[in-house]
């Protein structure tokens, strides 16, 4: 499950914030293959972020499977373009970092997620 934690400096309006939220899930699914529900995204208005940067995403995603280090920067790339026009920012406003982590490491619903590529075979009891 990617934890995508959106820092801004103040909240973005209800349309905004729908906005951000379907960019980072579709992008992370299309990019990734994860299924939908895998996807969470937390906003934290008020913090403090870089000089010249609007939004800044720090997200956890699963890494080993299918994933490459091609993949996660293409992920970053499309992301930081995707999020800069949902909020209708430059994209150099929109700051990125991925960390990768092991599925083994996090669990949903009580169980251990798949490895990146063995989705379809994953259910929550």
């Amino acid at each position: 499950m990617p934890l995508y934690n959106v820092a801004c400096r103040a909240l973005p309006d209800a349309v905004a914030h729908q906005a951000i939220v379907e960019a980072i899930t579709t992008t992370h699914c299309k990019i990734t293959d994860a299924p939908p529900e895998f996807v969470s995204v937390v906003f934290l208005h008020g913090q403090p972020i870089r000089t010249a940067v609007e939004l800044s995403v720090i997200a956890g995603v699963r890494g080993g499977g299918n994933r490459t280090p091609d993949l996660f920067a293409r992920l970053e790339h499309t992301l930081q373009s995707a999020i800069a026009t949902a909020a209708h920012l430059d994209p150099s406003a929109v700051e990125i970092a991925l960390i990768e982590f092991a599925a083994s490491w996090i669990m949903e619903g009580g169980v251990v997620l798949p490895e990146p590529g063995e989705e379809q075979n994953w259910r929550p009891s």
